[in-house]
């Protein structure tokens, strides 16, 4: 890579970085892309010449952390490991990742998501959860050809049903605020034992 290429990612990362900071901090809402242009020490231009909106530094963050995900689920043990080990493992690391923000940005990407149905935020979002989910399907479909779960599963029916639990816990904590990350994990995990369980017996 040479200098210009060098300063160029180095301006996109920190851009990332600050952004990050300030969604965190102030929310979504609550950053202008003139905040990360003054934090960044660029010009608003600039933001511009990297990312096409606030929206899409969102999308590129998350995008981010669904990569640094996927990227853990290799050192699980699928040949192995039980079902219920293996997909709980592979929900501890997103919510690994969603513990480390805080609930208010969690329930504003959440609102935005169902509200906004089809503008750049939502539609970049649905498409990170649309990468997590088609991970855990290919891993059912692994667990399927090697005879560990039911002939008649359905991978991508499984897939879909084990996000819709970890999303609808994810969802109550972010609503909750009594709700600590302790009480989070207990009520997924214990959610994705009792259907693995069904789907064994």
């Amino acid at each position: 890579m040479g200098l210009r290429e060098k300063k160029k990612q180095n301006t996109r990362d920190t851009i990332l970085e600050v952004s990050r900071e300030l969604f965190v901090n102030q929310g979504f809402r609550g950053t202008s892309v003139e905040a990360i242009a003054e934090k960044a020490g660029v010009s608003v231009g600039t933001i511009y010449n990297y990312f096409s909106s606030k929206a899409s530094v969102m999308i590129e963050l998350n995008s981010m952390e669904t990569e640094r995900v996927i990227n853990g689920f290799s050192e699980i043990d699928i040949e192995s490991g039980s079902l219920e080990d293996v997909l709980w493992e592979m929900l501890s690391g997103v919510l690994a990742v969603l513990q480390e923000y805080p609930k208010e940005l969690i329930r504003e990407l959440f609102v935005a998501t169902i509200e906004n149905s089809g503008d750049e935020l939502a539609s970049g979002l649905v498409k990170q959860d649309e990468r997590f989910i088609s991970y855990i399907t290919r891993v059912i479909m692994r667990l399927k050809e090697a005879g560990r779960i039911a002939g008649e599963v359905d991978p991508e029916t499984v897939a879909f049903a084990i996000y819709s639990l970890a999303f609808g816990g994810m969802l109550w904590h972010a609503v909750d605020e009594k709700s600590e990350n302790g009480d989070m994990r207990k009520l997924i995990a214990a959610m994705v034992g009792q259907f693995c369980r069904g789907l064994l017996e």
